[in-house]
């Protein structure tokens, strides 16, 4: 009987739980855009705490990138290199674009690292390529480029 009357209060709270939803309207989906925005702040926060799980789900196994200096990496160096990053610099991205084209999707943004004071410590361009794979963006190709100080 008690199962009963648990199952049937449960019942009566999804419904009204259900009702409630349905009176608010439709719930849009994120945009593309939406999501990589997400999924960008979401990947600096996973550098800044060198949290390699999620940065395994965001980068593909196969990810490529032509580093600031020129040189080309993989996804294991550019792992060894976050893992090196102890710095204190906090790290903005703005002036973003995204061209999104069906599954496949480019990021451009600019990255702006300061100081704990606030003073510029080094600024860059980037562009990260992404493609929907399995229903979930994923970081394919990556590119860096120095902005001289000013």
């Amino acid at each position: 009987m008690a199962v009963f009357i648990a199952r049937r209060h449960a019942t009566a709270a999804l419904c009204t739980l259900l009702a409630a939803l349905s009176a608010a309207g439709p719930v849009r989906a994120a945009t593309a855009e939406e999501e990589l925005i997400a999924l960008e702040d979401q990947r600096r926060e996973a550098i800044r705490i060198k949290d390699h799980a999620s940065l395994g789900r965001i980068y593909a196994p196969e990810f490529m990138a032509v580093a600031g200096n020129g040189q080309l990496i993989d996804r294991a160096a550019l792992f060894r290199v976050f893992d090196q990053g102890g710095s204190a610099l906090k790290f903005e991205t703005d002036e973003i674009r995204i061209q999104v084209h069906g599954d496949t999707a480019v990021f451009f943004g600019r990255l702006t690292g300061r100081t704990p004071t606030g003073e510029l410590a080094t600024v860059s361009r980037f562009s990260h390529v992404f493609i929907r794979r399995e229903g979930r963006w994923v970081c394919v190709a990556g590119q860096s480029t120095p902005i001289p100080a000013p």
